[in-house]
């Protein structure tokens, strides 16, 4: 969901802002602080992670102030944009912890199939070493 909050005039306080969410209009009060520190860092454009006040949601909120020269206005325009993050990033946490499930299960598949290779291996080596004993044994009592 993304909500968006326009100031004409350099409006010293902000007016109430308003969301549309699945079909309500819900007045927001994420801007009021958001607005005053970007009034106090006077920058053009501020980016800011805010809690919802209505779900308590995490959102992210641009706001930019449009003040051009050249149409010589007393006060900028405060444009605003708000948007939740989980709208934002939800594909990315879905996609990693759906790779984290599927790399656990490869781990946990793994390592009994390890397990018994190393163990036919080292069972290998064993007969091997034994065979090796056997001919090096047979080779010394042919020599005599």
């Amino acid at each position: 969901m993304s909500a968006a909050y326009l100031c004409v005039n350099g409006c010293k306080a902000l007016p109430k802002a308003f969301e549309y969410k699945e079909g309500l209009v819900v007045e927001s009060g994420l801007l009021q602080p958001a607005y005053a520190q970007h009034l106090k860092a006077s920058e053009l454009l501020t980016l800011q992670q805010v809690r919802g006040v209505p779900q308590n949601e995490h959102r992210m909120l641009a706001l930019h102030t449009v003040n051009p020269a050249e149409l010589h206005m007393d006060a900028g325009l405060l444009v605003g944009v708000s948007r939740d993050v989980q709208v934002l990033y939800g594909h990315h946490y879905s996609n990693a912890y759906l790779n984290t499930g599927l790399y656990g299960a490869l781990v946990f598949i793994s390592i009994p199939g390890l397990y018994l290779s190393q163990r036919r291996r080292n069972f290998t080596q064993l007969v091997s070493a034994q065979a090796g004993q056997a001919l090096h044994e047979k080779i010394l009592s042919l020599s005599s």
